[in-house]
Parts: structure tokens; C-alpha cells; sequence
């Protein structure tokens, strides 16, 4: 019927935005040919589900540029311990927090398209099953080949400690 809402998963609010602010996200929006709405919830799916996790731990955002630097002082394998460590200590506590299934597919749609991806480890993902019925992960970047392979050795580890945890949450069967 006219006017009746949609049952969906979506909450109705009224809030009260700053104009300056509201005249911002509008202009983003209509830059992004997005509706102020999706302009929204983006904003709050992005502090929800990563800024209010980076406070947390009291993380810094900082330039390309910087970064780049940073890339080439530190050893590949620093990089990799530090970054998997951050990663491996840390999403366990946000998944549950943020009610994220432990599966393959809730790495894939949480950290990957999500969480990573706002962080700046890369520019773009995307992922797909190929004719062998692999999952092939694609990230892109422009941070070098040293990043490649720090990226994909974190993420070998990661969906490693992910199968390790799967398997560990799995209920066990009591024969009798």
C-alpha cells in the first residue's frame, strides 16, 4: 500500500545536523552521485565498523607519502610480524564485538571490503571463485612491489589463524 514502509533492516531517525556539516555531505554525495542517505549510512557504517575501533587503539591516520617512506625503512619481515600482529590481536576482539561470523566469507566482506580497504592498505578489492572453485583475492595498490609481498604474506597468515580458528570453534561430537 501507498506509504507503508518496506520491511527491511533499516531504522527510521530524524537527526539534526549542523548546516556546514549537512552542506558537506551533500556536496560528497552529489559528487559521488550517491543519495545524502547512502552518504549517511557510509559515514556511520565507517565510524561503526572502523574509526570507533582505530580510537580505540589509538590509531593514527597518516599521508601516502609518509607511509611510503615508512614502507622502505622497515625491513619486509618487520612488517609483516608488526602488521600481523595488530591484525591477528585485534580481530578476534572486533568480529565478536561487531557480531561478524567467523567464516572465510566474514573476512572477505568485513576485513577485506571493509575494515582494510578504509585503512589504506589498499585502494581497491574484489574477489571472486574461479573455474576451479578457488576463492582469488585481488588487492590493488600503489605501493610497490615490497607491499605486494607484505600484504600477501599477512594474508596468508591471516586466513591460516582464520582456519585454525574456525576449526577450534567448530562444537565438538561426543560419541557415547
Amino acid at each position: 500500500m501507498k506509504g507503508d514502509l518496506k520491511q527491511n533492516n533499516k531504522s527510521n531517525v530524524t537527526l539534526s545536523v549542523d548546516t556546514p556539516i549537512f552542506e558537506e555531505i551533500k556536496k560528497d554525495s552529489e559528487n559521488q552521485a550517491i543519495s545524502v542517505n547512502a552518504k549517511i549510512n557510509t559515514i556511520l557504517t565507517k565510524h561503526v565498523l572502523f574509526y570507533k575501533h582505530l580510537e580505540d587503539q589509538e590509531g593514527v591516520s597518516i599521508p601516502k607519502k609518509y607511509f611510503d617512506a615508512l614502507i622502505e625503512l622497515l625491513e619486509e619481515n618487520k612488517h609483516i610480524e608488526l602488521l600481523t600482529s595488530v591484525s591477528v590481536e585485534t580481530m578476534q576482539a572486533v568480529y565478536v564485538h561487531d557480531n561478524v561470523p567467523f567464516t572465510i566469507d566474514g573476512l572477505i566482506k568485513h576485513h577485506f571490503e571493509k575494515v582494510a580497504l578504509w585503512a589504506g592498505a589498499y585502494r581497491r578489492f574484489r574477489h571472486y571463485v574461479d573455474k576451479e572453485g578457488y576463492i582469488c583475492l585481488v588487492f590493488e595498490h600503489k605501493f610497490g612491489i615490497k607491499w605486494s609481498r607484505v600484504l600477501g604474506q599477512v594474508f596468508v597468515i591471516l586466513l591460516k589463524t582464520w582456519q585454525t580458528i574456525l576449526l577450534l570453534s567448530k562444537p565438538c561430537q561426543q560419541r557415547y
